[in-house]
């Protein structure tokens, strides 16, 4: 008997994947840490929908980055998803916003200036 091999799940390209969206949506409940998905889609400049939870917030500023939900609230986030599909939120500004904060705040090249101040710092 042949066994059935599984399907390759990993995705290599991500930020072509991440182009195609209209919309990136996180409905976690619980903690993330800082999640790379939504750096991702704030660097591919993909609108984000996300639970306001801890690390997603650090990311995420509500209204200006993206649009954040009660966790425990399936209806407010249907209604934040709701809001961007029927135009009552400006999807551009958020794209644009969102992507000037990932390149300011968690690019490789912000991240290694930060570190190398913590580094400057300790050292003087």
């Amino acid at each position: 008997a042949q066994t059935a091999t599984p399907p390759d799940c990993h995705q290599r390209d991500v930020p072509a994947e991440l182009q195609r969206m209209d919309l990136f949506v996180l409905p976690s409940v619980v903690a993330e840490g800082l999640p790379m998905s939504v750096l991702e889609a704030m660097a591919a400049g993909v609108p984000v929908v996300a639970t306001r939870v801890d690390g997603v917030t650090d990311a995420v500023r509500d209204r200006v980055d993206g649009l954040l939900a009660d966790p425990s609230s399936p209806e407010d986030l249907a209604s934040k998803l709701a809001s961007i599909i029927r135009g009552k939120v400006d999807w551009n500004q958020l794209r644009s916003t969102a992507h000037a904060r990932q390149l300011e705040c968690f690019s490789d090249t912000s991240m290694a200036r930060a570190v190398a101040q913590v580094y400057q710092r300790v050292l003087h």
